[in-house]
């Protein structure tokens, strides 16, 4: 009887230390992707200038106004303003 008892602790102990871990990378990666959101709504704020876009995204990345403690994160900033092609014989309007 004793043996079953301690056998159960264990694997209820081992089970909440599961629950811990997973609730905690399942955090981390919520963190990093609601930075990852915010610095890419930021920087496109500032678009079609990509450098000051890509200065803005850096402020409100990991590195500016959401930092994430404990959590260690490698920041690249890309910025790219894709313009569909015009059709043939289309003039430039404006």
């Amino acid at each position: 009887m004793i043996v079953l008892l301690a056998l159960s602790m264990v694997a209820l102990i081992a089970i909440c230390g599961l629950v811990i871990d997973v609730g905690r990378v399942y955090y981390a990666h919520r963190a990093l992707q609601a930075s990852a959101d915010a610095a890419a709504l930021a920087g496109g704020q500032e678009l079609p200038d990509p450098s000051l876009a890509a200065v803005r995204a850096r402020e409100y990345g990991t590195d500016g106004k959401n930092p994430l403690n404990e959590v260690e994160a490698v920041e690249t900033v890309t910025t790219r303003c894709i313009v569909p092609p015009r059709p043939r014989g289309e003039a430039a309007k404006g």
